[in-house]
């Protein structure tokens, strides 16, 4: 069984670093899958969205490290 931190600001910022966590994993995923049809139609139009999401990817991974390093700095 899996105890619960004594402050629990500290497991609320942890689960919001594990969520960031899952949701920078799902876009990467669909990221990937849409980079490879892309490449296979040959389609321009899907890797200019392509480029255009990865800057929501980008702000995500900002937003983790924001997050991690207040909860451990």
């Amino acid at each position: 069984m899996v105890e619960k931190h004594i402050v629990k600001g500290f497991d609320s910022d942890l689960e919001s670093i594990k969520n960031h966590i899952n949701t920078i994993s799902g876009l990467v995923e669909s990221q990937l899958s849409y980079a490879y049809q892309a490449l296979i139609e040959r389609n321009s139009d899907i890797a200019e969205q392509v480029i255009e999401r990865d800057k929501k990817i980008d702000n995500k991974y900002q937003e983790l490290l924001d997050l991690s390093v207040k909860l451990f700095a």
